[in-house]
């Protein structure tokens, strides 16, 4: 038996991931039954996707409710709530798991789990060495690379991450989901390379054709995401406000798809086109729709994030072969390494309001460039595809001695 876990995301978080990441594992384990568990309003989003394998048998959905406040709690009772959760409610879940799990026949994956309870989760783990568990890192886990540079919560799990980082056991590993992320944790000895998997970010691609850029009409800029401090969202409404008070103002249109952060709600203005002007998810149709209009997808994250987390958003732009614009950083280093000429990297916001200028200035270079960046965009989705990331996921399995 299979067990996939997942103690914290709920409703419509993460689903384009955990649906992909399970669809891999039961193609890995193409002979083994499958349980997940995930939180209720979770699994309504993810049944859609696992409907024949849920009647046939191969796949099984339990519910294990994740942490919610009652409505009017104040600060401590919402602490009392918080510890009830991650520490004795998963705790004993996590008990219980195990005593279930055969040791010689099963392996447990965790996709996603709170700081404290990752920290308790490593401490129960010490009484069950023989079984194989699987955690897969996502963006807390930068905490544990940048907590002396962020604000104090973000400091303090980066301490809890690396408390439970120093507890080594056998048969615990960790996905990463980021070449990066692997080359810094383990540079910085904070995990030993035998202990982690790489796999590229699993993503349902549908093979699109590119679309072809006109030359006629105006060049649509897209943010994808949301809009938020951590992402520089501040700096996409500056870009756009230069280009908007400049000569090429007629030839560009700003699309923001994509939540919006409260601060940022009075910043915007007529010169952003925005889907959504309030926290939330986007209809994922809705979403899509506006990701295949747009031209170019721009990306200005700060340096010191995306190290171990991913952008969903880049493999929305990967799916649609939308090439990039990016504020340069290891993480957009490391994917143009790989897929080659994929968009434009730009070392300051300046660099990239003159970049903007000189697309318009030259139209012919602009188009064959585009069809070079969209052919390298069609050919590493290639890369990414579920079945590739299958055999990838398989080869680090065996590397491993787990499969």
């Amino acid at each position: 038996m299979i067990y996939i876990v997942d103690k914290r995301v709920h409703d419509k978080e993460h689903v384009v991931f955990n649906t992909a990441f399970i669809k891999v594992i039961d193609k890995v384990y193409s002979k083994e039954n499958l349980t997940a568990y995930v939180e209720q309003m979770h699994l309504n989003n993810l049944f859609p996707s696992f409907k024949e394998e849920i009647t046939n048998g191969k796949i099984s959905f339990k519910v294990e409710n994740t942490l919610f406040y009652k409505n009017g709690s104040g600060v401590f009772s919402k602490f009392i709530q918080f510890i009830y959760q991650r520490v004795y409610k998963d705790g004993f879940f996590f008990i219980r798991l195990f005593r279930k799990i055969d040791p010689k026949e099963d392996v447990l994956f965790i996709t996603h789990m709170h700081p404290i309870t990752f920290f308790f989760f490593k401490l129960i783990k010490i009484f069950f060495p023989k079984i194989k568990v699987l955690i897969v890192l996502h963006g807390d886990a930068d905490s544990v690379l940048t907590r002396n540079k962020h604000n104090l919560p973000v400091s303090f799990w980066g301490i809890i991450y690396m408390l439970g980082f120093k507890i080594k056991q056998a048969n615990c590993y960790y996905i990463l989901l980021s070449k990066l992320g692997l080359k810094l944790l383990s540079e910085k000895k904070i995990l030993l390379k035998k202990e982690m998997l790489d796999i590229p970010h699993p993503y349902f691609y549908t093979n699109r054709t590119p679309a072809s850029i006109d030359l006629k009409q105006k060049i649509n800029i897209g943010y994808i995401g949301s809009l938020t401090n951590r992402k520089n969202g501040q700096l996409f409404i500056d870009i756009a406000n230069k280009i908007k008070q400049s000569s090429a103002a007629e030839h560009y249109i700003f699309s923001q798809i994509g939540s919006i952060d409260q601060n940022f709600l009075l910043l915007l203005n007529e010169n952003i086109k925005v889907v959504k002007k309030e926290n939330g998810y986007i209809d994922r149709n809705l979403f899509q729709i506006k990701i295949a209009e747009i031209d170019y997808a721009i990306f200005l994250f700060p340096n010191d994030e995306f190290r171990i987390r991913v952008s969903g958003a880049f493999y929305d732009a990967v799916e649609f072969c939308k090439p990039l614009i990016v504020l340069k950083s290891d993480y957009f280093d490391s994917i143009f390494e790989e897929a080659g000429n994929i968009g434009y990297v730009c070392n300051s916001t300046s660099n990239i309001v003159d970049l903007l200028q000189y697309l318009i200035e030259y139209p012919a270079i602009r188009k064959e460039q585009y069809m070079q960046q969209c052919e390298n965009l069609s050919k590493y989705r290639d890369k990414l595809s579920i079945s590739n990331v299958k055999r990838r996921l398989i080869g680090e399995l065996e590397a491993k001695n787990l499969l």
